[in-house]
């Protein structure tokens, strides 16, 4: 192969430090004679005014072929490590490369969570609020789209725009209630320990931060879908009492996980993903109990057509006697 050669021999000019082309044991280079090596010769001459032709025929070529094969394994065996490093060198030369290749994306792939983690944190501590407020917009919009594929109704965008808008309003007020919270714990009991401070921030977040939101949440659902006044009225009268019982006993057994063991900066995190989840099942129990409900008017409406058709019938028994 000529142009390999080249390479080699240019190699051999422009990276004499290289192991290749220097003697084991500091002795002479292996392309040199033996004579040129010792300083034979006239002072100042080159290495071809030293030697005879039929010594550099004899003896230089072939050493500096020998150098080039040495060369050419070499450079050989450095773009086999390369490719097997990558994972790209051919398998009928090395079946095992495409192996090691597969374990090192796998390596890449499995830190990815780590890397993830790590850049969230570092984000939470450039601006704790934007990160709280992405991240619950991010769940509620998750949330959407698993109840759609649990219930089978694609939601429009303009339910998905509504419940990012919720998540980004969720993110922020929640962020701010944790930091509110946590002060009126210390306020009112500067000498409480960790108990007394969670118990405090049980008691206003489930009777006064839960609620309220409860509340804040109806009435921009309102307003988005173009109530005013008195239908605004109407939809709490409808709503109110049925989220307050169904949300605050819920999520005041929750806080208590939140508050007792969750550090401040990660609660947010936590608490909308107890949302995702509650989400998730409230869905799930929706459509096993409209499932019941739908087999259970069938049964009736079954029942119904079974005994008009009795009825039919025995009127057309009586008319033909």
């Amino acid at each position: 192969m000529p142009h390999v050669s080249l390479v080699c021999l240019l190699l051999c000019v422009a990276w004499p430090r290289s192991s290749a082309f220097l003697p084991p044991s500091g002795g002479p280079p292996p392309f040199l004679p033996a004579s040129a090596a010792s300083g034979a010769g006239a002072p100042g001459h080159s290495l071809l005014s030293v030697t005879s032709e039929h010594h550099w025929k004899a003896s230089t070529i072939p050493a500096l072929g020998q150098s080039l094969r040495r060369s050419h394994r070499m450079v050989d065996l450095r773009m086999s490590s390369t490719a097997a490093r990558f994972g790209i060198q051919a398998v009928t030369q090395n079946p095992s490369a495409m192996a090691r290749g597969i374990v090192g994306m796998g390596s890449v792939l499995a830190s990815l969570p780590k890397l993830a983690w790590v850049g969230y944190n570092n984000a939470l501590g450039l601006n704790p609020l934007l990160v709280d407020a992405i991240t619950t917009m991010f769940l509620y919009v998750l949330g959407q789209l698993t109840l759609s594929l649990l219930t089978g109704k694609i939601s429009s965008k303009s339910v998905m725009s509504r419940w990012a808008f919720f998540g980004i309003i969720d993110g922020v007020f929640t962020h701010k209630w944790y930091k509110v919270s946590e002060w009126l714990a210390v306020a009112m009991h500067p000498a409480g320990g960790h108990a007394a401070h969670v118990g405090i921030k049980i008691f206003f977040t489930g009777g006064f931060y839960t609620p309220a939101y409860c509340l804040l949440f109806i009435l921009v659902g309102a307003l988005w879908d173009g109530k005013r006044g008195q239908q605004v009225i109407n939809t709490f009268k409808e709503q109110a009492t049925p989220l307050l019982k169904g949300t605050v006993p819920v999520w005041t057994a929750l806080n208590v996980l939140l508050f007792w063991y969750v550090p401040m900066k990660y609660r947010v995190l936590v608490a909308e993903i107890f949302h995702y989840v509650y989400l998730i099942g409230l869905a799930i129990w929706e459509a096993g109990t409209r499932a019941k409900a739908a087999a259970k008017q069938a049964q009736i409406e079954l029942a119904e057509l079974e005994k008009a058709a009795a009825e039919k019938q025995a009127v057309a028994s009586a008319a033909s006697s």
